[in-house]
């Protein structure tokens, strides 16, 4: 049995899917089980008694964390700690991810993983005191150092770079920071031939896309690959500037270029140009961007008519309007993550199928909806229910719906 910690996260989420396809047995926990709480990471060990476990959980927001310090310190060593040692105690192996800012930049050459680190910021300093904890706990370690990674389980460079250029005739991204993107299913691939193989070749290693270039040529293959797939329809012009022109709270190494020589060599591990791999990402992306983007194509819709409905006085229908838009994101939701989207028209199934927490209020609101949805069915009851409706009550549920609905669009990072 295979825990992957952290499973709902981008890693995460995209290691379960690769385990899975791999049929290989495994668990996963997220905020519901705290890496702070070492009690509550052993009796969930006790109950599910894994041979490995893989840490993705991790503090991730860069700038943030200058003013979150502590709970970047918390998560990134102080949790990695907890990991590392409910490991040793349970006599198994640990896969720990970290990241190349634990260097400070100023190197020109690629870093292999006996650089000297020297984090500049909050964070590579919290992610380089995680390494040590889970080393110094556990001498049956893999830490995988990655960096400018992306994948479709979560908001990343590719997805707000396609989100922009659909939406702007041109944007500034910074020409001299250097490093390599790095797809999920690069390092997934790493982590399950780890596994896989019960390699016992344990120790630090570092693993990004072959070759290397700047935020801007990333950018720029983003455009012109998304331009040639349908997934960028707009034009927009792709220009670089400096990191000075594009101010920061957080210093970001100006080079991260991580050599890979060390995980070829003991693994054998096939290392793919970030070209090939950010080409077969977007492939991959092409039919899932077509599918998710038709349930909000027609919930925009729905929302714009039940306005119009409103404006008109047909109340009742506002209602019904609304229910469909906020089901139609609901359902562009579970494309998006890969899960069969189900025929089910009430709103809280819908939501909480997906996992998607509903404060109390607006608990009451989806059934209503759902009510009123379903009722609409039945023309003698949706007569009676219409006396219901007013004027006060329509305008409640429009700006609800709306706030509602761009909530759950808000959740998928590309449209």
């Amino acid at each position: 049995m295979i825990w992957i910690i952290g499973n709902k996260g981008m890693l995460g989420t995209e290691l379960s899917e690769e385990f899975k396809q791999a049929g290989m047995d495994f668990c996963g926990t997220d905020r519901e089980v705290s890496i702070l709480e070492p009690e509550a990471l052993k009796e969930y060990a006790e109950v599910n008694k894994p041979d490995w476990i893989v840490n993705c959980s991790a503090y991730t927001a860069v700038e943030k964390a200058e003013e979150e310090s502590e709970l970047a310190y918390a998560l990134n060593r102080d949790g990695a700690g907890n990991i590392g040692k409910l490991s040793t105690e349970l006599e198994i192996p640990v896969i720990h991810i970290s990241t190349d800012y634990v260097f400070d930049g100023s190197s020109s050459t690629p870093l292999s993983e006996q650089a000297q680190t020297g984090p500049v910021s909050v964070y590579g300093r919290s992610k380089l005191e995680g390494e040590q904890a889970i080393a110094g706990t556990n001498s049956r370690h893999f830490i995988i150092r990655t960096a400018w990674l992306y994948g479709q389980y979560g908001p990343n460079f590719v997805f707000t770079m396609i989100k922009l250029m659909n939406s702007r005739d041109s944007i500034k991204v910074v020409n001299d920071q250097h490093g390599s993107p790095t797809w999920t299913k690069l390092l997934t691939g790493l982590i399950k031939t780890i596994i896989q193989t019960d390699s016992t070749d344990y120790g630090l290693y570092h693993l990004s896309g072959e070759n290397q270039c700047t935020w801007f040529e990333f950018a720029s293959e983003i455009y012109r690959m998304g331009r040639n797939l349908g997934l960028v329809t707009n034009d927009c012009n792709v220009g670089s500037c400096t990191s000075y022109e594009f101010p920061a709270k957080v210093k970001r190494p100006e080079y991260s270029l991580l050599s890979k020589e060390k995980v070829k060599k003991v693994f054998s591990y096939n290392v793919e140009s970030w070209q090939e791999s950010l080409e077969k990402f977007l492939k991959e992306c092409n039919k899932l961007f077509s599918r998710v983007e038709n349930w909000i194509e027609h919930a925009e819709y729905d929302i714009e008519t039940a306005s119009s409905m409103h404006d008109s006085g047909r109340y009742l229908y506002v209602l019904i309007t609304v229910q469909q838009c906020i089901e139609k994101a609901l359902k562009a939701l579970y494309e998006y993550n890969g899960i069969s989207v189900p025929r089910i028209h009430d709103l809280l199934r819908l939501a909480n199928g997906f996992g998607i927490k509903i404060e109390e209020e607006r608990k009451e609101l989806f059934n209503d909806l759902s009510y009123y949805y379903i009722a609409s069915r039945y023309g003698e009851r949706i007569k009676s229910l219409s006396k219901d409706v007013d004027k006060t009550r329509s305008e409640y549920i429009l700006e609800n719906g709306k706030e509602i609905y761009q909530w759950l669009k808000s959740m998928i990072p590309f449209v």
